[in-house]
Parts: C-alpha cells; structure tokens; sequence
C-alpha cells in the first residue's frame, strides 16, 4: 500500500514545483495555465492509479479523477475557445470508457467540462461501434493493439459548431494502404532515433538484435501481475551484452 501512495507523494511535490514556477514569455497567463494544468493533470493519473491499487470503490476514484481534471481541463479549453480562437476542441484522453456510467471517466469528463468537442479515448481498450455522445462532445475509441483503425469525419460550420458526419471502424490489415504525409513523419521520427541513439552503438532502426523462441506474457497479464516485464528484461540483456561484445 505504501508503494502503491508513493508516486503520489513524488506528483504533489512536482505540482507544487511547477505551481511556483513564473511565466516564461508568451501570452500574459499563457504559461502559468499550461504548468498549472500538466501538474495537475498528471497528478489526477496518478491519484486515480494509487486508487485502485489500494482498491477503493471504483466510483470515488472515477468521481475524484473528473474533479481533478475539471480543475485542470477547464482553464485549458477556455484558453484554447476564447483566447486562442480554435475551430475544435479535441481531447486525447488515456481515462476510457466503462459499462457503468458512474465510473466512464471519459463521459464524465465533458460533464464537468464543456466545450470538449470530441474525446480520442483510450485505457480501457474499449471498441465502440458507434460513438458516445455526452452534450456536445462525442467520445470514440477503437479498441486495443492497433486491432482496428477508428476513421471520424466531422462538420465545421463558421460559427465553429462541430456536428459528427462518419464514424467507422477498420479491421487493420496489410490492404489498408499507408498514409503517405504521416508514413513520412514516421520515416523522419525514425532516423532521428538513428541520430540521436542507435548510430551510437552501430545499430539501427529496423534492426533485429535479438529473438525468443517461447512466448512473452501479454499485456493483460503483465497488467494484472505488478510484477518484472519479461519483453524489458529480454531488451535490456540484450542491449547489455550487444554494448559489452561490440567489436
């Protein structure tokens, strides 16, 4: 339980860190919101992890966890409405969705937050059909393990009212043809990971540097024992042996 209430500790500290941080430059507020709204919101995952581990009621953690981020995504939405002007409002979000309203922090936030127009959801690997719409902000979320690809296609009238037009999911597979502009990226990201690191050791990339021939436990396993990850153990021998035989 300890172990468990130890990352919060650590979190409080870095929000009362970045708390007395002054603005750097940029829009007078700008930079004190942004500070203000990472340490809080990194601590709101924090809190709602230790909750669970400790095993509370599911639905004060998930009720605690939309407090939180109300505090912090709140000043961040007006500032990106009114101050900033944007068209969409759009949230990437790793709290998910469940079954049980009450703990669908995904659908509790615009809840508590409006002006959200659509929320990317992820954690709880759930695979909608069809979206979830709370209000004005409509939720989606493709599943787990890139087994789907989640294609949204949405209305923007001048008055930035935001309708939804398409949603679909995608089994992936080798016949969905690539993204040219974000294969690119991809590419670039890529070589800057060879610059930056693996040129230093003589690898690269696409590399191959090590194989097994049992299999690894899956994430779902790994999630429900907090115990050493087999995949990182296999890297970091690997990594270690490859930098203490390099000829």
């Amino acid at each position: 339980m300890l172990r468990a209430w130890a990352p919060v500790v650590l979190y409080a500290s870095l929000v009362l860190i970045l708390s007395l941080m002054p603005a750097q430059g940029g829009p007078a507020g700008y930079e004190d919101k942004f500070y203000h709204g990472t340490a809080y919101l990194v601590m709101a995952c924090v809190f709602l992890r230790a909750l669970y581990m400790t095993r509370p009621v599911g639905a004060f953690a998930a009720a605690v966890a939309a407090v939180l981020f109300a505090s912090s995504f709140g000043a961040m939405v007006e500032l990106l409405r009114n101050r900033e002007k944007v068209d969409l409002v759009i949230c990437l979000s790793h709290s998910g969705t469940k079954p049980v309203k009450s703990h669908s922090e995904d659908e509790l936030l615009p809840q508590k937050v409006p002006g959200i127009d659509v929320v990317i959801s992820g954690h709880s690997h759930t695979t909608l059909p069809k979206p979830i719409v709370v209000g004005k902000t409509i939720i989606v979320s493709a599943g787990c393990y890139g087994a789907y690809l989640g294609v949204i296609e949405l209305d923007v009238s001048r008055e930035r009212e935001v309708s939804l037009s398409t949603f679909r999911l995608e089994k992936t597979s080798e016949d969905i043809a690539e993204d040219k502009v974000i294969s690119k990226r991809i590419e670039g990201f890529k070589k800057l990971v060879d610059q930056r690191y693996f040129d230093s050791f003589g690898f690269h990339h696409d590399q191959i540097v090590a194989e097994t021939s049992y299999d690894m436990p899956s994430p779902a396993y790994r999630q429900m024992r907090l115990t050493e990850n087999g995949i990182g153990d296999m890297i970091a021998d690997t990594m270690g042996y490859l930098r203490a035989n390099k000829t």
